[in-house]
């Protein structure tokens, strides 16, 4: 039981500590986007992040919630909830590709659309990653990969803004190529692809996860409605 709690305040300690590094980050370099931004540059880079976190619920299934879940369940092969997840990524992937197109009738975003569909295409996968990390009980390298995704962001925001004066362009590229990096990292400490092409398809298991990982798209869906809508709301009276 002692060994209990102190595994449980061990992993808490972890969490926190990728938590409040990536943040803390984070504050360090509002200045930085104050200084090299205009104001309606960071508006519109800020929609681009908005409309792609409204969209990644749908495009994914939210099935990295799915791979945490099955795969603590089915511990003794994690293995196979993994492809499982990427299976369902890569067809959102496709999906996602394929109404690109609609992101013009967004003037505002549609400028920035393949900005938009690499934060839509990596940021599940990086979250299926780091789920399948937490899985397998790598938690320190959980939290390495948090600090290293801001670091590396905090790097390119430095390089593309202030050096090569990106603006929007750079300010954007900067969280996808950190995110990019992060995913690279990730596969290497948990092993992803080996694992990923080792195990095999369950059908299966692989209904059972959308099947439970669907429903939470209205959850994603009404979190986005309470937190973010008010910013379209907002673009629209200006």
């Amino acid at each position: 039981m002692k060994n209990k709690y102190l595994n449980l305040i061990k992993n808490v300690a972890i969490f926190a500590l990728g938590s409040i590094g990536s943040k803390l980050i984070v504050f360090f370099l509002v200045p930085l986007y104050t200084n090299y931004l205009s104001t309606e540059e960071y508006g519109i880079a800020d929609l681009v992040f908005t409309i792609a976190q409204l969209v990644v619920p749908i495009v994914s299934l939210v099935i990295f919630d799915a791979v945490i879940r099955f795969g603590l369940e089915d511990s003794d092969h994690p293995e196979k909830v993994l492809r499982s997840g990427v299976i369902v990524w890569f067809i959102g992937s496709v999906i996602g590709l394929a109404v690109l197109p609609l992101t013009e009738l967004y003037p505002s975003v549609g400028s920035w659309k393949w900005y938009l569909y690499f934060y839509i295409v990596l940021d599940p996968l990086l979250a299926i990653e780091l789920n399948y990390l937490k899985i397998k009980n790598k938690n320190t390298f959980y939290a390495i990969i948090c600090i290293i995704q801001t670091l590396f962001m905090a790097v390119f925001n430095i390089f593309f803004l202030v050096y090569l004066n990106w603006g929007i362009g750079g300010y954007l590229a900067s969280s996808i190529l950190a995110m990019l990096i992060a995913v690279i990292v990730a596969a290497i400490l948990g092993n992803t692809v080996r694992d990923f092409h080792s195990a095999k398809t369950d059908t299966q298991l692989l209904k059972n996860m959308v099947k439970y990982s669907a429903p939470l798209i209205i959850n994603n869906l009404a979190w986005w409605l309470m937190q973010s809508s008010n910013k379209i709301l907002i673009e629209g009276i200006v």
